[in-house]
């Protein structure tokens, strides 16, 4: 299934986060309804083991938490999820964080709101063209299979597809034209 994305793609407990906005919160706007359902989904994270391919490094096996592989630097009602990012750049980026307790996702949330999380818990920011994951078999190899329960990976807030997936990065795709600036404060 090949799918377009213009913003961001994202997976794990960020993912989840996108996803509940579907069933409940409807009734709360802005960040505050992306805080929440942040909270209410950390809270039954259950830890899934992924095989993670980015660009052309070798593959590793990581206790998935979460990733976002974007263009843009803001999305979940105004989070900074990837400060810097841009789609004018010739390449997408990648945020992602493996292995975090609940605790520490849950300490993530004010920082992850400025953009002040890179760095923090092993959580790195990159440049990416291509990402692959997958789920691993009872012989600790990648393979073809759907996670299960399954890994949902979303594009532009939407759920879209499972594993296994992979996300490329087009440069020059969307073109758009405007003014040099953008006013935020209307």
């Amino acid at each position: 299934m090949v799918r377009w994305v213009f913003l961001e793609s994202d997976c794990g407990v960020t993912s989840a986060t996108a996803r509940a906005k579907l069933r409940r919160g409807k009734w709360i706007k802005g960040s505050i309804k992306y805080t929440y359902l942040g909270l209410t989904e950390i809270l039954p994270w259950k830890k899934k083991m992924a095989w993670v391919k980015i660009d052309d490094n070798p593959g590793e096996v990581v206790d998935f938490s979460m990733l976002a592989a974007t263009t843009t630097e803001m999305f979940g009602g105004g989070y900074r999820v990837c400060p810097g990012a841009s789609p004018t750049l010739e390449h997408g980026h990648l945020c992602h964080a493996w292995g975090l307790t609940k605790i520490q996702m849950l300490m993530l949330m004010g920082p992850l709101k400025k953009g002040k999380h890179i760095g923090k818990w092993g959580i790195e920011l990159k440049p990416c063209s291509r990402l692959e994951i997958r789920s691993i078999g009872d012989d600790g190899n990648p393979n073809d299979a759907s996670h299960d329960p399954p890994l949902i990976v979303q594009a532009d807030g939407e759920p879209c597809l499972q594993t296994p997936a992979l996300l490329e990065f087009h440069p020059r795709q969307l073109w758009i034209r405007g003014a040099n600036q953008v006013p935020w404060d209307v």
